[in-house]
Parts: structure tokens; sequence; C-alpha cells
């Protein structure tokens, strides 16, 4: 593989990053870490739009929730002051954000799931009953893996959902 790797850099005569920068936990951020929400477009353009006036101030380090508050207030100014369309695309981002943090939680529990060796029905049932998967996640990692042991799908849902 490194021998192909370096045919092709001497052929067409570019410079590629290291195989192993797309797992470097310095460049990627966690989408569902306490910050990872900080450095996402949603919020780089709430910043931006933050000097609108009759918004309270946003601290930098601000959690999600107060960041999805913020953006609460933001659209309605927007909207108010006749800019529709700036409201829709922040919005937008933001959903488009939540969403693609939904996704990730939702692979990690199945992924989980697959390492603790529980069914796949349970899995269904969870994320077919509209549940949160960062919840989830919480849950399961305050569980011994004893306990998924041989559990139905039953009671893994009773036990993640509380």
């Amino acid at each position: 593989m490194q021998d192909l790797r370096s045919q092709l850099v001497a052929k067409l005569g570019a410079t590629l990053p290291p195989e192993d920068a797309a797992d470097d936990p310095v460049t990627v951020s966690d989408p569902l870490g306490p910050s990872g929400h900080l450095d996402s477009p949603w919020v780089c353009m709430l910043r931006e739009l933050l000097p609108l006036g009759g918004v309270a101030p946003m601290p930098p380090d601000a959690k999600l929730a107060r960041c999805q508050q913020v953006t609460a207030q933001v659209v309605k100014l927007l909207k108010k002051s006749g800019r529709a369309a700036d409201a829709r695309t922040l919005a937008k981002l933001r959903d488009e954000y939540v969403a693609r943090r939904a996704k990730v939680a939702w692979a990690r529990v199945k992924r989980r799931f697959s390492e603790l060796g529980a069914s796949e029905k349970a899995y269904r049932s969870l994320k077919q009953g509209n549940a949160d998967p960062e919840r989830i996640l919480r849950n399961m990692d305050r569980m011994d893996r004893e306990m998924f042991e041989g559990a139905g799908a039953r009671r893994l849902r009773e036990l993640l959902l509380r």
C-alpha cells in the first residue's frame, strides 16, 4: 500500500497527508463532546448574528442547549427585521447539526450493542421508539456487561430508558 502511494505521489507530483490523519482526535472534533458544537457552521453563523441586540450574550463555551435557545431568539429577531432568508439559513444549519449529532449517536449505540452482544431487535426497538440516543449512550456507560448478556429487547429497553 505504501509503495502504491509513493508511486502515485511521484507520478502526480502531489503531497498527501499521512494515512492516519483522519483518525487524529486533535484534528477531528467529536460532535457528541461537550464542545463539539462550538466549531460547527451553525454556531459560527450564530456568533456572527449575535450583535443584533435584544439577545442575551452567549459565553464562548456555551452548552448545546444554550446555543439552541439563543438560535431560537435570533431566528425570531431576524424574521421581525425582514431577514427571513438569514433566519431560514440559521435554522437549517441548526437542524442539520442536530440531525448529524443524532446520526453519530445512533451509530455509536449500534456499535456498542454489537460489542456487548445485545440483540439487534432491542436496538431497532429503541431507534423506532424515538428514544434519545445520547441518553441511551449515557445509560449504557453506567451498565455492566453482564446486564446485556441474555437480556431480551423489552428488558434492555427498560434498562436504557430509565
